[in-house]
């Protein structure tokens, strides 16, 4: 058992030999503020013990909304999937952070880090860097990358990148996020991507962008403080169909 991001600290059970339905009914601590547990997710990793070889991994199961599952003055109990080693295809997470200045009618979106993603180099290694499409009615209206972080498959950024979306143009604008790897040479290679928007392929590429301006119009909005709203996107291996060959808005 991991807290993520971070993997230097980790928890694990006991051994249940020679069972298929095991109860372990143990119990594991992190320290770690609750006002960041936004920023955390936990790994929980199942093995089959293996006395004298490298042992079996059976799979995975990733919680994320800590936040918002954590309860502190009661126990909470999840049951969730675990999704098998040969079935899981991970090219990692990504954390982004959007807020709406309405006094600009600005969206800023800070890149904060990236969890897990594909080494692409012969060194096992990749040179990541994010860039983010502003889509409106299908045209690119404009494109912003954040810096290069140059052999590092868990790269941390806290870049904040900028566009202007008018109040109305809210509704029909997405953002197409791209996890680069860049390369000196050759053409850079997608990593992975993942969409924010209405038209978001994923439930919490949908949520972020309904969250980040659903609290425009509650009563304690202040427009001078925009209200951050973080999310871990699971990282798409392919550019979905809809997305592809964006042509850039007419100016």
């Amino acid at each position: 058992m991991y807290l993520l991001p971070e993997r230097r600290n980790h928890c694990k059970t006991r051994i249940c030999k020679k069972s298929v339905d095991p109860e372990f009914n143990e119990m594991f601590s992190f320290d770690v503020a609750f006002n960041n547990l936004p920023n955390r997710m936990l790994q929980f990793t199942v093995y089959d013990f293996d006395r004298f070889t490298r042992h079996d991994l059976i799979g995975n199961v990733i919680m994320r909304d800590l936040f918002d599952k954590s309860d502190l003055y009661n126990w909470t109990e999840y049951t969730m999937q675990i999704v098998g080693s040969q079935e899981k295809d991970d090219f990692g997470d990504l954390l982004l952070y959007l807020a709406y200045s309405v006094d600009d009618q600005r969206l800023i979106v800070t890149v904060s880090k990236a969890y897990n993603l594909r080494p692409m180099d012969i060194t096992g290694a990749s040179d990541p860097y994010v860039k983010i499409e502003q889509i409106y009615q299908r045209r690119r209206v404009k494109l912003k990358k954040t810096s290069i972080k140059r052999a590092n498959l868990n790269p941390v950024y806290h870049e904040c990148l900028e566009f202007d979306v008018p109040l109305n143009e809210i509704d029909e604008t997405n953002l197409l996020v791209q996890v680069m790897d860049w390369d000196r040479i050759g053409r850079d290679d997608l990593l992975g991507c993942c969409i924010i928007g209405r038209d978001s392929t994923t439930p919490e590429g949908r949520q972020q962008w309904d969250d980040c301006f659903r609290s425009l119009s509650s009563t304690d909005h202040d427009p001078s403080r925009p209200r951050s709203v973080g999310t871990w996107h699971s990282i798409l291996a392919e550019v979905p169909d809809d997305f592809r060959n964006i042509p850039k808005a007419k100016k």
